[in-house]
């Protein structure tokens, strides 16, 4: 076995599947480094993380064969680990996991051995709470502030939550939250060789091209007093070029919460629905329209989106949904890792990498071969046609077709009758 191993060694050696490895290391658990485009996981690193893993998978009350992050709970309060945002930091000693209300709220950073082997205690029986009652009265401590009170309402409502497995934010995980994506966000564009700008009709590669970035610090809509201060990262990509025609894309990762019921409530547990997307997509395609350029931005929330949020970027064309010619958009649930585009959307092709880098390796591959076997047997196959023969959306069958024309073997071609085509050379 050699000492540094490639994403896909890593995987087969673990027996899991090549995203499980890709999103490890962009997550940072895995450590891994970067070749030019290329991962590299040393072998001692890969068998580092798993022993951490076992050691996670075989505590009290777990099951095995978990998966990432399923099963774990809290060293300090034994709440169930449903997603990476519910962890605010680790035991020093044991790297076991400390949930964000011990972590933020009870100030908890170590928690001993013989605090995490404690059993949990039973529920109180009227004599013992009596006795506590009791206890209390003749106690010298001072009463608790109402700061206190909240704090410890907040934590215990937020527990209550996390134990039904659903998503949550806390306000002291807001900022952190944010900061994760953004910087996966920008973590991802490195992955991407080229972009369309389909208002100009260019393709863009981006180690020629010239990139600014910039974070936006200005709310995405003033009249929204439920979505101030929401941060934007926002990459201008500009071709190389001067003059008339050049290309020109704008491509944006927005973290969207409710910073008033985060303020105001100390959590939230709701998924964001129509409202705080319609706002965010009505700036979005202000912003486009002032500045005149296509723009693509991903919108993530830690809480997720309702359906009827979803349908108005899966359903462009419906009433609700949301169109325009210069801006398009997808979603990004943090707590799932679920993404919602309109996979009809052949603008997104050469961004769904950036979107969607899971279902990017899981489709490209197996539709890159069904497309190259199509061809060998017919010599041609259309766009449309490969929709159907790979069961996929407009944009994956897109995407396959930008990538196989850098092949020295095939070519594109529109045709009137047939549209986008691609072809075996010379045949």
């Amino acid at each position: 076995m050699p000492e540094y191993l490639t994403l896909e060694e890593a995987a087969e050696q673990l027996g899991v599947e090549y995203k499980t490895i890709y999103r490890l290391v962009r997550q940072g658990d895995l450590p891994a480094g970067k070749i030019g485009r290329i991962y590299r996981i040393r072998k001692e690193d890969l068998d580092s993380y798993f022993e951490r893993q076992k050691s996670f998978a075989t505590g009290p009350g777990q099951r095995s064969g978990l998966t990432y992050l399923e099963g774990l709970r809290c060293a300090a309060c034994e709440a169930p680990i449903v997603s990476e945002l519910s962890i605010g930091g680790r035991d020093p000693e044991t790297q076991r996991p400390i949930c964000q209300a011990c972590w933020s709220v009870k100030k908890v950073r170590k928690v001993s051995d013989a605090e995490m082997s404690k059993p949990a205690e039973s529920a109180p029986t009227a004599s013992s709470s009596s006795r506590r009652i009791e206890q209390k009265a003749q106690s010298s401590e001072p009463s608790k502030s109402p700061q206190q009170e909240r704090s410890e309402r907040i934590a215990e409502s937020v527990a209550q939550v996390r134990r039904e497995g659903r998503a949550v934010l806390v306000g002291e995980e807001g900022k952190v939250a944010e900061d994760s994506f953004l910087r996966a966000f920008a973590q991802r564009l490195e992955q991407v060789e080229e972009v369309q700008d389909p208002v100009h009709g260019r393709a863009i590669e981006l180690r020629s091209a010239r990139v600014k970035h910039e974070i936006d610090l200005t709310a995405m809509v003033a009249k929204n007093s439920e979505l101030p201060g929401n941060r934007i990262s926002r990459f201008e990509i500009r071709a190389s070029l001067f003059g008339k025609g050049k290309g020109a894309v704008n491509v944006e990762g927005i973290f969207v919460s409710r910073t008033r019921v985060l303020t105001d409530a100390g959590f939230d547990a709701d998924p964001l629905g129509e409202s705080e997307l319609s706002s965010a997509l009505n700036a979005l395609a202000q912003r486009a329209k002032s500045q005149d350029v296509f723009t693509v931005a991903l919108l993530a929330s830690a809480t997720g989106w309702t359906a009827a949020a979803a349908e108005q970027i899966v359903n462009p064309r419906e009433k609700s949904g949301f169109s325009d010619k210069r801006a398009v958009a997808a979603l990004l649930d943090l707590h799932s890792g679920r993404v919602t585009l309109d996979e009809q959307d052949e603008r997104l092709a050469t961004y769904l990498p950036l979107l969607d880098p899971q279902r990017t390796a899981e489709v490209l591959p197996r539709c890159t071969q069904i497309v190259k076997n199509t061809v060998a047997s017919r010599h041609s196959l259309a766009l449309k046609d490969a929709v159907k023969v790979c069961n996929v959306g407009t944009a994956w069958a897109r995407l396959v077709f930008e990538r196989l024309k850098s092949d020295p073997e095939h070519a594109l071609k529109e045709f009137p009758d047939r549209g986008l085509v691609i072809y075996r050379q010379g045949a």
